[in-house]
């Protein structure tokens, strides 16, 4: 067996720190299962670290620049854990993208970051080759995963490495993770090895994942959290990684997690809150589970509860972070849940969170800005100047993000400074009352947003999304009227179809859409 390393951040390598973090646990008995479509395969660390080495080599003829960049357009796979380490080896900056993600998004992310490489499985390959918006990125390599061959010489090494770059990114960026794009055009996050590689310390302090653990990934790696919070962190603690495709339906993690007896896991709440509501499992299918973070959005604090009744040998933590902060910045511990159940909890470690309002910090219990400050922060965005200089100053990275601190410094969300509707001189945040309609247990899922109003300035509207479709608008109403002040209940519902909310490409909320529809749909009841 081979012993564990602690490792430390200041130490001092001639490779970058996240090569040096992949090469020091060459562990043979901890590896990868990777399950696709019933057939289960393993690869140990030390197998993953070796072919990642035997690939970066088949590189060197390329004669790649000085931290080359690597658009990866992959599945959650082995192969796109061994080709994003080879990148690292190779001394490259991946730019790892979601697997549902279209030609044309690839095209334009590969000509914003002026990409050296752009590395594919083999099945994309084929309608890559065939279309002609291929020349568009005839300045890049493209690279076939599988085996590392090289596809498709560009039209020139003139064209490919005599292209003088337009902007260069910092010397110690180790990955590029792509924003969501809830808010207008993604935006490259350049995160440095420090900011990875603290984070990882930080949540193993306190998930404490154990030699004998068994992680769950499927969430795509083009998430930073999966990358930081379930593979890096399995590899840091020694334990194993079971790697799966995205599960079409809760109850299909439910029976993985019965066969597989996962033991730790991490997801967000709507893939929760369909369990939440129904009665098709029990304890007994997640008696393996040891631990579970969820994280992506707050989840209502009455389903969280329930879930929790549910499974009372799970320890759930609540959490909050953003890609720009690697991404963990808050947890709830377990034994809080009960007493503050609305909390996303305290500061992860050597991070610290302030509250800031008109350019000052305040008091616990007053509102304002969340701001954070510690070794997780990015260096900024690529190539681009004046957002960087929006969330990053003297304070710390300004996250947009509505909320406060109470008395002993625990962390409340209650808004996204973007998505403020104001009602009459007042400023309203819709998720909080978005908790409390998906609270209602025949409510699927639920979003608000405002309108134009003429005599408040703007008025509250719902759009609902019912289990069924025997549900009842009425019941919901009167619930709403019990559990909201006035001011934070909807003038006007919309019902839509299971699903029917407008998305953006990674799953979340697209608010601009969902204001328009609001504007088209006129009046309802």
């Amino acid at each position: 067996m081979n012993s564990l390393r602690p490792f430390r951040l200041q130490q001092v390598q001639s490779m970058n720190e996240l090569s040096y973090f992949f090469r020091q646990y060459p562990r043979t008995d901890r590896g990868v299962f990777e399950t696709r479509r019933g057939n289960t395969r393993y690869v140990s660390y030390a197998e993953l670290i070796e072919s990642a080495k035997e690939l970066s080599a088949l590189w060197d003829k390329l004669k790649l620049r000085d931290r080359f960049i690597a658009v990866l357009w992959m599945e959650q796979s082995i192969e796109c854990m061994r080709t994003m380490m080879a990148v690292v080896l190779a001394g490259g900056i991946p730019v790892p993208m979601h697997p549902f993600s279209s030609f044309t998004d690839i095209v334009r992310i590969a000509k914003e970051t002026e990409a050296e490489m752009v590395i594919l499985p083999k099945d994309k390959y084929l309608p890559v080759s065939q279309s002609a918006i291929q020349i568009d990125i005839d300045h890049a390599y493209v690279i076939a995963c599988e085996s590392g061959k090289l596809l498709r010489t560009p039209l020139s090494d003139v064209i490919s490495f005599g292209l003088k770059r337009t902007y260069t990114p910092p010397q110690e960026t180790a990955v590029i993770f792509m924003s969501s794009g809830s808010t207008g055009t993604p935006k490259g996050i350049m995160l440095s090895d420090r900011n990875i590689l603290s984070n990882v310390a930080s949540i193993q302090s306190y998930v404490d994942l154990q030699n004998d653990d068994r992680v769950l990934l499927f969430k795509s790696l083009g998430y930073c959290s999966s990358i930081t919070g379930e593979w890096l962190s399995a590899l840091f603690a020694g334990c194993n990684l079971q790697l799966t495709e995205s599960f079409m339906h809760p109850f299909e993690m439910i029976r993985f997690i019965k066969e597989h007896e996962t033991t730790f896991m991490c997801t967000v709440p709507s893939v929760l809150m369909p369990l939440v509501k129904s009665d098709k499992w029990d304890q007994e299918d997640v008696a393996s589970l040891r631990k579970m973070t969820i994280v992506g959005g707050p989840m209502p604090s009455e389903g969280l509860l329930q879930l929790s009744d549910r499974m009372p040998s799970v320890e759930l933590m609540p959490s909050y972070g953003l890609t720009e902060a690697s991404p963990r910045v808050s947890y709830l511990p377990g034994s809080e849940l009960r007493h503050r159940p609305d909390s996303v909890g305290i500061p992860v470690k050597d991070v610290d969170i302030c509250i800031v309002q008109g350019g000052r910090e305040v008091l616990a219990g007053e509102s304002g800005e969340i701001v954070v400050r510690g070794p997780n922060v990015m260096l900024g965005y690529y190539n681009k100047p004046e957002s960087t200089a929006e969330k990053l100053n003297e304070l710390g990275l300004h996250t947009s993000d509505i909320g406060y601190l109470d008395g002993d410094g625990y962390l409340y969300v209650t808004g996204r400074k973007d998505n403020a509707i104001n009602i009459g001189g007042h400023t309203i945040y819709p998720e909080t009352t978005e908790r409390i309609l998906q609270d209602f247990a025949g409510v699927h899922e639920a979003a608000v947003t405002g309108v134009p109003d003429d005599v408040w300035g703007e008025k509250m509207v719902a759009f609902i999304a019912f289990q069924d479709p025997s549900s009842s608008l009425d019941e919901l109403i009167r619930y709403i009227k019990q559990h909201l002040q006035p001011l934070f209940r909807p003038r006007a519902y919309f019902l839509v179809e299971r699903d029917g909310l407008p998305k953006t490409a990674v799953g979340k909320l697209n608010r601009a859409a969902l204001r328009s529809m609001a504007k088209e749909w006129g009046n309802a009841k």
